[in-house]
């Protein structure tokens, strides 16, 4: 597996490339309206981008969901109830995505914005636990930000609207598109 965390200081916004090193499939979470450094990885890197999800929709990031998908030739993922006046391919509580070996699992966690999800990552041949859970807010979290703080780049906590995510020690990484 391989993963990438690009920062975007001037929005507070976060997004992630994470691609199967068998496959050389890849998928861009939550890009940024600067495509540009994507293709550029997914070139210098020889992987081809097939997969674009954004994780929510919400003034704060302005997304190159659209430019991405179509310079790449990729599919655009956001979640089914999301309120766009552009094509996309639904995305389903509790419904994996494939990338290579790689599997996506994504859960809708409603809160920062109706449309929210997590992706949890897993790498199925190294272990059948998720490696890598991208977030949108931590609003599932137990404590919030700063019961987190120590593993993982947090935005603000926000209002619950369903059971909280168990989370341990031994828990995946937790990535958000919001820090």
């Amino acid at each position: 597996m391989y993963f990438k965390q690009f920062l975007h200081d001037e929005t507070g916004c976060a997004s992630y490339f994470l691609a199967s090193r068998q496959s050389r499939e890849a998928m861009v979470v939550d890009p940024q309206l600067d495509i540009q450094p994507y293709l550029d990885l997914a070139q210098e890197r020889e992987y081809r981008i097939t997969d674009v999800v954004d994780t929510h929709l919400h003034a704060d990031h302005v997304s190159g969901n659209r430019a991405l998908r179509q310079a790449a030739d990729a599919r655009l993922w956001l979640y089914e109830s999301a309120d766009v006046q552009f094509d996309f391919e639904p995305l389903r509580d509790k419904q994996d995505l494939h990338l290579g070996q790689l599997v996506v699992h994504v859960v809708h966690t409603p809160g920062h914005r109706p449309e929210s999800v997590c992706l949890l990552v897993t790498n199925p041949p190294r272990s059948p636990a998720p490696g890598i859970n991208g977030r949108s807010s931590t609003e599932s979290i137990p404590g919030g930000a700063a019961h987190t703080a120590g593993i993982a780049l947090m935005m603000r906590a926000a209002v619950p609207t369903r059971p909280p995510v168990l989370w341990s020690p031994s828990s995946p990484i937790i990535w958000t598109s919001q820090v």
